[in-house]
């Protein structure tokens, strides 16, 4: 679940639902998706959260995928675990089982007073085995299993790490200070031996017992914000955030132990200051949902970029070699394709080899309906309207995207391209072969497949996106119905892909032209597939730009990134304006027809105002709130 619609949609319905109904229910939908190979791809492909190379953490003998875990508690029947491997954590916590099973005395609601994560009542051992054998999918993501547990209880320890030993990486041990303070050895043995990871979870003011704990051998330590009761954790106040930063600069680092810091971070500013601090690892609980499920992932960037550990590959020296040469070429191609249609569709209207295949001259065609070159040349200048809207865009996602290692670039580019592509063989639908369209198409595949065949440069990622701000919150909105208009674009093309090899004309049209397409049959029996060619290739063209706008906002709206701004924004205007202006000027101003483009013009303003504070301004400065 991206944030956009975590933030606009789920959170304000989460807030008029009890505590913990909200929970339950959002958890429950992720746990049948995560379970399925097709519910996987989806989360895949609307999250994007797979953590880059980058951001691997290898400490002593772990291997982790990022340096983000989950904490127990937000998941509270654990139901998602599978799917909460692919929201971009390097380690899941899930649990907590408790050995005395009891329920704590009346557990304070979610986000009262500043704590956010009470802790549930003890989760059955064998409804936790239940869950982990149906969450099967872990995405090389490590599984940990929290037990609470008080020092007349640790006899029982041994029969709960048998029956884990078979589906978890490792055990979270939240004990008592004085059982931390003596007699760890053993524990830790019992542990180990079954080849489970020994984490021990240590309270962050007890600076002495932290360091007597990251002496022994256990596999990692988290230290943590927990209240003396032992039953609640997760504020967000800032006083938590400094008291476990405080905590890891108390310690002596041991290297071969992994240090986890849990606690206060809502937003990836408060994760680096503790990476700053030593931490290897931060641990998010409540954060995930005050932040939304996209805060990993943003985690994990402003990792990578600070670290300055990104992988690079130069660039190839010969530009041919790279899949943005390609990409370029192919916005080209589209932008000089739509000025020759522009002037062709506002002047002439029909070329020679449109005439050959009528049998009749221009002048013939206006015999038949005074309407009809005025109203295949509005369909005309609107299709090269979104050549012209999308040639652009391609560039630019080409010089500053693609060129630059951004993966998501190269995906909008490509497979926007191979979409309107495609579109070109509708010609068998409405039986009107374009040997121009087919010159065109055939020069554009080879582009494409260079494009797809060349390697791109990884990225370098750029320190950005460190705070929950008010434009942050603001740009979400904003996001939200940029990718509702890229599906609605997509969506029309459809639309009109089907009208034009089936019925080609919508009634608008033949009112338009006072007339039906009988009687435009019966003139000349191949004018229709004409005019229906014209339409399949606008709504291809659409498909296309709707595949683009929806790629685009979908993976690449994030902070700074002004170029993607500009171009939607100038984009959307060209094949908006043009759009309605040649209706306008061919007196074709049915508002029904036309209310598409007024307001998509309308949505595309109001997104691009939401999101211009937070999209067009600088990077926010460490410590900023901005």
């Amino acid at each position: 679940m991206p944030d956009w619609t975590y933030h606009t949609v789920f959170r304000p319905i989460g807030r008029r639902l009890a505590y913990p109904t909200a929970q339950n229910i959002a958890f429950a939908a992720m746990g049948r998706l995560g379970r399925f190979a097709v519910g996987r791809l989806i989360i895949r492909f609307m999250g994007h959260a797979e953590s880059p190379d980058a951001a691997k953490v290898e400490r002593g003998s772990w291997n982790l995928k990022s340096p983000v875990a989950l904490g127990s508690g937000v998941d509270l029947s654990n139901q998602a675990i599978s799917a909460l491997s692919l929201f971009g954590f390097g380690l899941v916590e899930v649990g907590p089982i408790r050995l005395d099973q009891s329920v704590p005395e009346e557990a304070p609601s979610w986000q009262s007073e500043g704590t956010t994560i009470p802790l549930p009542a003890a989760v059955q051992l064998g409804d936790l085995r239940q869950q982990l054998q149906k969450n099967s999918h872990t995405n090389e993501v490590l599984r940990v299993v929290r037990i609470i547990a008080q020092a007349d209880e640790l006899s029982q320890l041994e029969t709960v790490l048998d029956e884990l030993s078979d589906l978890a990486d490792g055990v979270s041990l939240q004990l008592p200070t004085d059982v931390l303070a003596d007699g760890l050895h053993e524990l830790i043995e019992a542990v180990q031996q079954r080849s489970l990871k020994c984490v021990l979870i240590v309270p962050s003011g007890a600076s002495e017992l932290l360091n007597k704990v990251t002496s022994s051998r256990a596999d990692a330590v988290i230290i943590e914000a927990i209240d003396p009761s032992g039953n609640t954790r997760g504020s967000l106040s800032e006083s938590t955030l400094a008291e476990v930063e405080a905590g890891i600069c108390a310690l002596d680092r041991n290297d071969s132990q992994l240090l986890i810091a849990a606690g206060g971070v809502q937003q990836p500013a408060d994760a680096s200051r503790l990476f700053d601090a030593g931490a290897d690892m931060v641990m998010i609980d409540s954060g995930f949902a005050a932040a939304g499920p996209g805060l990993p992932k943003r985690i994990n960037h402003l990792y990578c970029a600070e670290q300055g550990s990104a992988s690079v590959t130069s660039e190839p020296v010969n530009p041919t070699q790279a899949s943005w040469f390609w990409s370029i070429l192919l916005g080209f191609s589209l932008t000089i394709g739509g000025l020759m249609a522009v002037a062709v569709g506002s002047t002439r209207v029909v070329l020679p080899y449109d005439e050959e295949f009528l049998g009749m001259a221009r002048e013939e065609i206006c015999g038949i309906n005074p309407q009809l070159l005025p109203f295949m040349s509005h369909d005309r200048v609107t299709l090269s309207g979104t050549m012209l809207a999308l040639g652009p865009l391609y560039i630019l996602l080409a010089w500053f995207g693609d060129r630059r290692g951004m993966g998501w670039a190269r995906i909008a580019i490509y497979g926007s391209a191979v979409a309107g592509f495609l579109s070109f063989f509708l010609f068998l639908g409405f039986g009107y072969f374009d040997p121009f369209h087919a010159f065109i198409s055939a020069i554009l595949f080879q582009f494409i497949t260079l494009g797809i065949r060349s390697p791109q440069a990884n990225e370098v990622l750029t320190p950005r996106d460190r705070h929950n701000s008010r434009a942050w919150k603001r740009s979400l909105w904003g996001q939200l119905l940029m990718i509702i208009q890229g599906a609605a674009i997509f969506t029309g093309g459809l639309v009109i892909c089907g009208f034009g090899t089936t019925t080609v004309f919508v009634e608008d049209d033949l009112n338009f032209m006072n007339t039906t397409r009988e009687a435009l049959l019966t003139v000349n029996p191949r004018l229709v597939p004409l005019v229906a060619h014209d339409r399949a290739s606008f709504g291809g063209m659409l498909l296309a730009t709707g595949v683009t706008v929806f790629l685009s906002c979908l993976w690449g709206w994030q902070q700074g990134v002004r170029w993607l701004w500009w171009g939607l924004l100038l984009a959307g205007n060209t094949a908006y304006l043009m759009t309605i202006v040649i209706h306008w000027y061919v007196g074709y101003t049915s508002l029904r027809h036309l209310l598409p483009a007024y307001g998509g013009l309308v949505v595309l303003w109001l997104a691009m105002i939401l999101s211009r504070q937070w999209m067009c301004g600088a990077a926010q400065e460490r410590g900023s709130p901005g």
